[in-house]
């Protein structure tokens, strides 16, 4: 099963009248309102779980040699694709990234930028300059260097950190977690943009049935790469800071749950689904999170 899933729904005509008949019901009781679709995508993700699939695939992602998931960009994530760069360069290059000031950082990347024989190291002198803009929030900036490394010869995995930085990018939310989950398609062990995939997910990219199910299986998959990628649970610890910060409900739960059942703490897992489910109202979005919560609640439990 993929780590991600890039699928596009489109918005048919018959989801607009249901959207709008689901509206007329919101004062309804509970057992009037017309049930969710079947969750097929989630099902299938819990599926992966249970029967220990999806922790085979992720693992296999993760025994790539000598990857170093932790690190961003590629180039430093996979060291073997800086072997065509100077040595001399890189130690040039490592110089500027703590120089102080960004006007001298700046000289100093242009200098590297005139001097690079290759274009792996002219695409590292761009991500500097796009991480350069995006700390200046120079929005304009930032997407003019991330067009020229789009136009460099490098390894294919490097374009994840491009889809990466074009998240970042994005004022949309939704358009944000498909590009998150390109960049993970491409580099399965890409740690910065699975966080970043399970954080927006677990915020939430849309209120409909469709995206509520892409942003739970999308959640569920990313954890569970987490998971395999992590050398040590406090890995997690950044992840679990930034969850704290947002808002305790049912997609939240599920995203919390993950992380305590992938370090193993199972039965605080349990309770964390559990507060999650009490939390869910009538909505098609809380059905399908209903779905997602009761599977893992269900999975949890055959792992005692």
């Amino acid at each position: 099963m993929a780590v991600t899933r890039t699928k596009l729904y489109s918005v048919t005509l018959g989801a607009l009248v249901l959207g709008l008949a689901a509206a007329t019901l919101l004062d309804l009781p509970v057992d009037l309102v017309e049930p969710p679709p079947e969750s097929d995508e989630l099902i299938e993700a819990i599926e992966a779980i249970k029967s220990g699939e999806a922790e085979d695939e992720a693992k296999a992602n993760a025994q790539e040699p000598n990857v170093v998931p932790m690190a961003s960009p590629c180039l430093m994530r996979r060291p073997r694709l800086a072997v065509g760069v100077d040595r001399a360069w890189r130690h040039g290059f490592a110089a500027a990234t703590i120089a102080t000031g960004t006007t001298t950082r700046a000289a100093m990347l242009d200098d590297l930028m005139a001097s690079a024989h290759v274009d792996a190291a002219r695409w590292r002198v761009d991500v500097a300059f796009v991480e350069m803009a995006l700390r200046a929030d120079e929005k304009e900036a930032a997407l003019a260097h991330l067009a020229n490394a789009a136009d460099r010869d490098v390894p294919p995995s490097c374009r994840a950190d491009e889809a990466f930085f074009a998240a970042l990018l994005a004022t949309d939310r939704a358009e944000a977690a498909a590009l998150l989950a390109r960049a993970v398609e491409i580099d399965p062990a890409f740690w910065s943009a699975l966080e970043r995939l399970a954080l927006i997910s677990a915020e939430g990219t849309g209120e409909d049935a469709q995206q509520c199910e892409i942003d739970a299986v999308r959640t569920l998959e990313s954890v569970v790469q987490l998971g395999a990628l992590a050398e040590k649970d406090t890995q997690f610890q950044r992840l679990n800071r930034t969850l704290e910060a947002l808002p305790a409900n049912g997609r939240t739960a599920l995203l919390r749950g993950m992380i305590l059942r992938q370090t193993g703490e199972r039965e605080a897992a349990r309770a964390a689904y559990q507060q999650g489910l009490a939390a869910l109202g009538p909505s098609h979005c809380d059905g399908v999170l209903r779905t997602g919560l009761n599977g893992m609640l269900a999975a949890t439990e055959d792992e005692q």
